[in-house]
């Protein structure tokens, strides 16, 4: 059977003919059956969520500085080894920090800390150190966001610069 391109595949119903020549432990070959499957497009991860604000902000740069002052907090990535781990948790990493800061004051904020969830998120998937970390940060005079994709992030990260 020739393979589909992924693409292909998100956009329709994939037949596996191969199982019909698959044979079990016992040696007795199983029935010639279809199975069919779909497979559906998930929502894309908060790395790639994450990597166009910052694609958006860099073209709302050019025309206001104030977008080329957002930065990430890398707190999120896990760690490729137990040493890098130790390491990050030595030299300051915190969880439940926010993924992204404006330093920028507006609005009587000192600047703006986003939380970026996927788009298909929820509130509960926010982590206990997160929700802490957003309520310390807000008590400390900063504007808190959780957004659920790029799109909301981008607003709100707007939303706040108007009020400067």
């Amino acid at each position: 059977m020739p393979r589909k391109s992924l693409g292909e595949a998100l956009q329709g119903t994939i037949t596996d003919k191969r199982l019909s020549n698959a044979a079990p432990a016992g040696g007795t070959p199983l029935k010639a059956s279809k199975a069919s499957f779909r497979l559906k497009a998930s929502s894309p991860l908060e790395s790639s969520e994450q990597a166009a604000v910052f694609q958006h902000a860099a073209l709302r740069a050019r025309d206001d500085p104030r977008w080329g002052m957002l930065f990430a907090i890398p707190n999120g990535k896990a760690a490729s080894s137990i040493r890098e781990a130790v390491n990050a948790k030595r030299t300051g990493l915190k969880r439940g920090v926010p993924d992204m800061f404006l330093p920028w004051p507006a609005g009587g904020w000192h600047g703006l800390f986003v939380e970026l969830k996927r788009a298909d998120g929820t509130k509960s998937d926010l982590k206990p150190e997160q929700a802490d970390w957003l309520r310390r940060l807000q008590d400390a005079g900063y504007q808190t966001v959780v957004a659920f994709g790029w799109k909301e992030a981008v607003a709100e990260i707007a939303g706040y610069l108007e009020t400067s």
